[in-house]
């Protein structure tokens, strides 16, 4: 495995860790929660409580504010912009060791994950020699693959990876050749194979491989695929409270009322059209689970991450 894996830090982020996650204000902006989520299942319980104006009743305003690189959430989190977030496993490992006042409250079972390639049915062992466009480097996404590929007869020496700095623009690498694969999350990967389609003088792109899936063939017995999390950053107990009451019910109305979120989520990501995030939300399989039901299975999971690679941190 790559020496250089996960150590690429984003320095502005790093530096920003270091100097205000010791000291991070009880809330981001006076009277105003701010709930922050990328394009992903578990954000779209936020935009329906931000819409519903849920901490109301305590005097607070709410907003949800969409992520979409890495370095925005961080600067965000270490500058005090953030109380609710939606932050994957590695991050998680790695902000509970730099920044007071971290609570994990909910974590994700599963994830919509695919690698997107010109062809469908492959299996891990067909990556070898190939080139993987990875949204970024050095981050969850990276870690999974090579979660998935240790213990199997492909070695993360035999793949090649491509940054592209984002889901969308990973998949454009893969439509105009310069990567054989890209990995994915819905529901941005049911949109970019549409895409694809419509498109000429490029690959059409299909659902190569559920990464879940690989996931479950490889830990049989082990822990979920648990790549997401929800933390709150020196939020007031009264508002944990308020948030971790209402987080589990929007979640059940995103799948029973998929119309409102997926108008939600085009307004906030308007690159993906209601319909198909309609459908995404309506057919989710992941399931989200209270922290301390998840507790020791997302202790295994992190062990595993630490066997793959002793520098995540």
């Amino acid at each position: 495995m790559r020496g250089s894996f996960v150590k690429r830090r984003l320095f502005l982020s790093g530096v920003l860790l270091f100097f205000f996650g010791f000291s991070l204000p009880l809330y981001a902006a006076g009277n105003r929660v701010v709930l922050l989520g990328a394009p992903l299942f578990e954000s779209c319980p936020m935009m329906l409580m931000a819409e519903d104006k849920v901490f109301a009743p305590l005097g607070l305003t709410c907003e949800f504010v969409p992520w979409r690189t890495p370095d925005q959430y961080r600067a965000m989190l270490a500058s005090g912009q953030a109380d609710f977030l939606v932050v994957s496993t590695l991050e998680y490992t790695r902000l509970m060791r730099k920044v007071k006042g971290i609570k994990l409250l909910f974590v994700v079972e599963g994830s919509p994950l695919w690698l997107l390639g010109p062809q469908t049915g492959i299996c891990l062992n067909d990556l070898a020699g190939k080139s993987i466009a990875l949204p970024f480097r050095g981050d969850m996404p990276e870690l999974t693959l090579a979660m998935l590929v240790a213990g199997s007869p492909v070695n993360m020496n035999d793949i090649g990876i491509v940054s592209a700095g984002g889901a969308a623009a990973s998949s454009q690498l893969v439509m105009t050749g310069q990567a054989d694969y890209a990995m994915v999350p819905e529901p941005v990967a049911t949109m970019v194979v549409a895409m694809s389609r419509n498109l000429v003088r490029t690959r059409e792109l299909h659902h190569a491989l559920n990464l879940d899936k690989s996931w479950q063939n490889q830990y049989p017995g082990g822990p979920a695929l648990l790549l997401s999390n929800i933390i709150s950053v020196g939020v007031e107990d009264r508002v944990q409270q308020l948030f971790c009451r209402h987080y589990p019910e929007y979640v059940k109305a995103c799948r029973h009322h998929p119309q409102k979120a997926a108008s939600l989520f085009n307004k906030y990501f308007p690159t993906l059209p209601a319909r198909s995030v309609r459908k995404f939300l309506s057919t989710a399989t992941m399931q989200i689970h209270g922290a301390r039901e998840k507790e020791k299975e997302l202790e295994a999971f992190i062990k595993i991450m630490e066997k793959v690679n002793h520098e995540i941190y």
